[in-house]
């Protein structure tokens, strides 16, 4: 009998500063290793975005977030690691964090939290790092959130 393969759901923090930039990191492994990231993982079992964003956001990077502005979801496929997910992007305007980025989990990447510009973003992206910045790309240049 085969294993059973699921889908699995994480949030990603599109975290922007007041210059419009993006919290991102190196990612190191797991799957898309030596991409950048966001700050994000895996939803465990009866968490809200809201609470899943509080919990990456303090594990991750030592930063307080009280709410978001927008959710987005995309659905990435990495074949070569198998894994699948739903990732709901979360825009996280400035007046919705505190706190100053901080490598908490070193080991899960590269170097430190960088403010990013995305105009001209490092590279490789991860693959949820590149949706979220296409779905967003007008906010981060305009300042304005595109409503459906």
């Amino acid at each position: 009998m085969q294993s059973e393969r699921r889908v699995g759901c994480g949030v990603a923090l599109l975290i922007v500063d007041e210059q419009r930039r993006v919290l991102a990191k190196r990612r190191r492994g797991s799957h898309g290793d030596g991409t950048w990231g966001l700050v994000g993982g895996w939803m465990e079992h009866g968490e809200s975005f809201l609470q899943a964003a509080q919990r990456e956001a303090l594990e991750e990077a030592d930063l307080s977030i009280s709410g978001y502005s927008s959710e987005r979801v995309v659905n990435s496929y990495f074949p070569s690691e198998d894994v699948h997910s739903v990732t709901v992007c979360l825009l996280v305007e400035p007046h919705h964090w505190t706190g100053t980025p901080k490598s908490v989990e070193p080991h899960k990447m590269y170097g430190d939290w960088e403010w990013i510009d995305v105009r001209t973003p490092p590279t490789p992206l991860f693959q949820p790092l590149a949706e979220c910045l296409k779905i967003y790309g007008d906010y981060l240049e305009t300042g304005r959130i595109a409503r459906d």
